[in-house]
C-alpha cells in the first residue's frame, strides 16, 4: 500500500490482498471442515488467529483512508493554486495592456509634431 502511485492502485492493491485474505480464509474453514471438529484448543487458535488477521485488516484500512483524505486535501489545495494561477494570468494580462497603452501614449509624445498649412481636406 505504501508503495502505491495514485488513489487507483492503492484501491486495486487493497482488493488483491482483500481476495487473497478471502481465498485464506476459505482454505483455512475447508480444512478445519475435512479435520473434524478440532476440539476448543482448535478454536481458540483460530479464534487467536482470526482476531490478529482482523487486527491486520482494521490497520489496512486506516491507512487507505488516511491515504485518500490526504489525497482530497492535495486535490482541494491544487484547485485553490489552479484559481490563483488564473487570476494572476488575468492581472498579467491587464499589465501587460496598459503597459503597451502607455507605450504608445510615450511615442505619441516624444515625437516631433511638425506643423502642417495644407488643408486636410485636400489631398
Amino acid at each position: 500500500m505504501q508503495s502505491a502511485t495514485d488513489v487507483d492502485d492503492a484501491h486495486a492493491r487493497a482488493t488483491r490482498v482483500m481476495q487473497a485474505f478471502e481465498a485464506a480464509v476459505r482454505g483455512a474453514v475447508a480444512a478445519e471442515g475435512e479435520e473434524g471438529a478440532g476440539g476448543a484448543e482448535g478454536a481458540r487458535r483460530r479464534s487467536a488467529r482470526l482476531a490478529e488477521e482482523n487486527l491486520i485488516l482494521k490497520r489496512a484500512v486506516a491507512i487507505q483512508n488516511a491515504r485518500q483524505q490526504e489525497h482530497g486535501e492535495l486535490q482541494r489545495q491544487l484547485l485553490e493554486l489552479q484559481r490563483a494561477c488564473a487570476g494572476y494570468q488575468e492581472q498579467l494580462q491587464a499589465a501587460q495592456r496598459q503597459n503597451y497603452s502607455l507605450g504608445v501614449h510615450l511615442k505619441e509624445a516624444l515625437s516631433p509634431q511638425v506643423p502642417s498649412h495644407r488643408n486636410p481636406d485636400v489631398f
